[in-house]
């Protein structure tokens, strides 16, 4: 399945090409004179149409950064396209290049009827809705090479998410826990207050699930988080457990721990009731740099982490979840990386000027999926509006929320329930669990 958002990058260099240019005489001369050695585009800021949280319909200016659209130039072919495609909401007919060459540089849109005209590299704005061409010309006007360029764009809208029902053998019943691990699904249960666990490989459409079965500990499923391949969760003194499989569990720390947070590649997130903290090893833990500490979201936590777009050593980490005392989803956010000083948490607080808050909402859950984040909430947590209403995403690391359109929305049998509802990501598809043993799986449309 293509991803629609950002892109990784290949540069085509064939050796012996490097140094020829292709003469008027379509003779290869041996000169380094005329190439285009590297290609890309500045930001695209382009309108984009959703609905607020409210359900009103909105346009807001959405920008991708240049520096995630990224090219494959072929010198055998002259050939330069992205390397993967653009969301379909992207407006390509206003894109300012900057391209690495030498010699003298020409473009023409719109065919062979069009005209070859001096390029200013870095300030034309060019329609790649039409066909682009260029022309490179040594700088003795001896020789001259050809290339033509193509921004691939998805032909269907990056947000259409199709859903299904999958056949499944699934006991549950009441509150749950869904997180996932390599290609398995692990569905932690509360089961009268006795947590068990049920897993599936989810490889098919077709799920066999195992007999659920007791932990080795009593550990409360609301606090069953993942940290570098392990399950770590606390029991009912506050007290953290590992496990690696989810079934038999070991003591790792004495600390005492309100609730655990979340993770991301360097540590495991915790709140003690007056600090925030981390650990490597879950064992030692240290106090993190953080204020609104009465924003902390209570269990259970929705946490996630990605990769920066700047830079792969360094990882967006968003939680979120319910709080008695706020006016809207509390949603945290911190920049991680393996450096011991790292950043530090910052609670979003929501400000006059962001018209699109995630709603004070209960049971939220929230992933990663598809680079954006998708939400679902029941009730308010005053219990005047239906459960389980609508979905929500986020393009910015939780900043802003917005209802999607039709080709995204949530199931119909979904809404008004108040049947407990997990999602997870497993395998590039976004998997909806609900109790009662009901599964749907939803597929990102592709090019």
């Amino acid at each position: 399945m293509r991803r629609l958002f950002y892109f990784s990058t290949i540069i085509l260099t064939l050796s012996g090409l490097l140094t020829s240019c292709l003469g008027d005489d379509n003779e290869t001369k041996t000169t380094p004179t005329c190439m285009i050695a590297g290609f890309s585009v500045t930001d695209i800021t382009s309108p984009y149409s959703t609905k607020t949280a409210a359900g009103k319909d909105t346009t807001y200016n959405r920008t991708i950064s240049g520096s995630t659209i990224l090219f494959n130039i072929n010198q055998l072919n002259g050939k330069i396209q992205s390397v993967d495609s653009l969301p379909n909401w992207v407006n390509i007919s206003k894109v300012v290049p900057n391209i690495t060459y030498s010699g003298i540089a020409y473009v023409r849109v719109g065919g062979e009827t069009a005209e070859y005209r001096y390029f200013r590299n870095g300030n034309d704005s060019i329609d790649f809705t039409k066909q682009v061409d260029f022309r490179i010309t040594s700088t003795d006007g001896k020789y001259n090479r050809y290339y033509s360029v193509k921004m691939l764009k998805s032909i269907l809208d990056a947000d259409s998410l199709y859903w299904s029902n999958i056949k499944s053998n699934l006991t549950l019943n009441g509150n749950h826990r869904t997180l996932s691990l390599n290609d398995k699904i692990y569905v932690f249960a509360d089961n009268a207050g006795n947590t068990t666990l049920t897993t599936t490989i989810a490889k098919n459409k077709e799920l066999n699930w195992t007999t659920p079965a007791n932990l080795s500990t009593a550990i409360n499923y609301k606090s069953v988080t993942l940290f570098n391949g392990s399950f770590y969760g606390l029991d009912s003194d506050g007290l953290v457990y590992n496990s690696n499989d989810g079934i038999n569990w070991t003591k790792t720390s004495e600390t005492t721990i309100e609730r655990l947070l979340g993770a991301d590649p360097f540590r495991l997130y915790a709140y003690d009731g007056s600090s925030l903290l981390s650990t490597t090893d879950g064992a030692e833990w240290d106090v993190e740099t953080a204020a609104n500490l009465d924003m902390m979201p209570q269990m259970p936590v929705s946490s996630t982490y990605y990769a920066t777009k700047t830079n792969a050593t360094l990882y967006n980490v968003v939680m979120m979840g319910n709080n008695t005392l706020a006016t809207y989803t509390p949603v945290w956010f911190k920049i991680s990386s393996s450096e011991e000083a790292n950043q530090k948490w910052n609670y979003i607080n929501i400000s006059d000027d962001n018209g699109y808050p995630m709603p004070l909402l209960n049971d939220v859950k929230m992933v990663r999926f598809k680079d954006m984040l998708i939400a679902i909430g029941g009730k308010s947590m005053d219990g005047t509006i239906a459960a389980y209403s609508k979905l929500y995403v986020s393009h910015d690391n939780g900043i802003t929320w917005h209802v999607p359109e039709k080709d995204m929305a949530m199931v119909e049998e979904w809404k008004g329930t108040t049947l407990p509802i997990t999602m997870v990501e497993c395998n590039d598809c976004l998997w909806v669990i609900q109790s009662g043993g009901k599964i749907w799986l939803g597929e990102m449309s592709t090019n």
